[in-house]
Formats: C-alpha cells, structure tokens, sequence
C-alpha cells in the first residue's frame, strides 16, 4: 500500500495533556490567536522590500500573513504586514518556536512585539483563546 512504512509520532506529553482533556471535559481545546504567519528568511526579506520600501528593518521574527476576524489577534491590533519580532520578551524566528511557546495554554496573555511598517516597533498583549477540536 502507499502508505507502508510511514508512522507518526506525538510526544507523549501532548498525548498525556490530550486524555486528560478528554476525562475532564470530554473534549480537547487547543489555543488560537487567529494568527496566520511565514517565517522570514532572507528571500522573504527581499521580496517584501521590492514590494514595499516601507518594509521594516529586520531579518528575523515572522510575517502576519493573515488575521481572523474576530480573533485575538484582531482585537490586540495586530495587522497584516507586521512583523512579530519578540514574544514574552524573547526574539522569534519560526513559526514553530512560537507554537512551542504558546503550547496548551488556554485564556492567557502575552506581549509581543511586532516591527510595523513605517512605524518601528510596538508592544502589545494576545490572549490566547480556545479553538474546540
């Protein structure tokens, strides 16, 4: 069959949180900002400094691609076009270590910072709510 010797793993943490979601509530709730991003990198950087000359300074952080409405990242201000440099007071460059960051947690606050467009940096708060699977 095609999909012979393919397997998949979940670390056993995600697993535990998972079963005791399920016994609790009987059922899982994952966080959600509404948050759609790109990791930046060197190809990213140039295109978006050919498209817009207003493009922030920077090389790192991750590209709001998107944003729900109604989502925490809407109500927070973030915009597309921003470019989130720091989160909980850290430097971020992949989309994947802010997942990590953000893990399971449900209901709380976080500071970012994001690089805007002609404007520098700003500070602001998410807080995460909870996406029913």
């Amino acid at each position: 069959a095609g999909g012979d010797g393919i397997g998949f793993a979940i670390p056993i943490n995600a697993a535990w949180l998972v079963l005791q979601q399920l016994r609790d509530t009987g059922k899982v709730v994952r966080p959600f900002l509404g948050l759609r991003m790109a990791s930046l990198n060197k190809n990213l950087v140039r295109h978006e400094k050919r498209q817009n000359n207003n493009f922030p300074d920077v090389e790192t952080g991750l590209l709001v691609v998107g944003v729900a409405p109604d989502s925490p990242a809407m109500r927070a201000g973030i915009r597309p076009g921003d470019v989130i440099v720091e989160f909980e007071g850290k430097g971020i460059a992949t989309v994947q270590e802010l997942t990590r960051a953000i893990g399971y947690d449900v209901g709380k606050t976080y500071s970012i910072t994001v690089a805007r467009r002609g404007t520098g940096t700003e500070h602001l708060s998410i807080t995460s709510e909870g996406l029913k699977l």
